[in-house]
């Protein structure tokens, strides 16, 4: 399966444009689109997007990439194996897309305690707003952001 090793100068920006190249490339593929139709169907796009969050966060498992190296991966990848944070954002963008929702992939560029944090989460778009999707976290809700998620759920 290809997988690319993504260099620490490479800027958020193009990040966010490979993530999202991968998840339109992963919404011709039959096994993605296989996947789409499992998720219960709902006219309401807050209630679409929360039973993929909730089909995504059961049916696959978070991988943490080998430490100290970034790793993109194809959806089909993440689909047999899980992912990290961008995998699994990938996945869930492509089934959203699919499922007729709009979706974009965010990259979140932060210092903790002088050591760079990068984080990668999805929005949807519900009545005019994004809302933020935190797919590497089971048990985050739609709407949550990625530190509330990481805080509620670690307490």
């Amino acid at each position: 399966m290809p997988r690319w090793i993504i260099a620490d100068t490479v800027q958020p920006d193009r990040r966010v444009e490979l993530l999202d190249s991968l998840a339109n490339d992963a919404m011709r593929e039959g096994l993605v689109r296989e996947l789409a139709a499992l998720v219960p169907r709902s006219d309401d796009p807050r209630t679409q997007a929360a039973s993929l969050l909730a089909f995504v966060h059961a049916a696959f498992r978070y991988r943490p990439d080998p430490m100290g190296v970034e790793v993109f991966q194809e959806v089909r990848e993440t689909i047999a194996n899980g992912g990290d944070c961008e995998d699994l954002v990938t996945l869930f963008v492509a089934l959203a897309r699919l499922l007729g929702l709009e979706a974009r992939v965010v990259w979140l560029d932060q210092q903790i305690h002088g050591a760079a944090l990068n984080h990668v989460f999805a929005q949807v778009m519900v009545d005019g707003r994004w809302l933020d999707v935190e797919a590497s976290i089971a048990g985050s809700e739609l709407g949550e952001s990625p530190a509330h998620a990481a805080r509620r759920l670690r307490s």
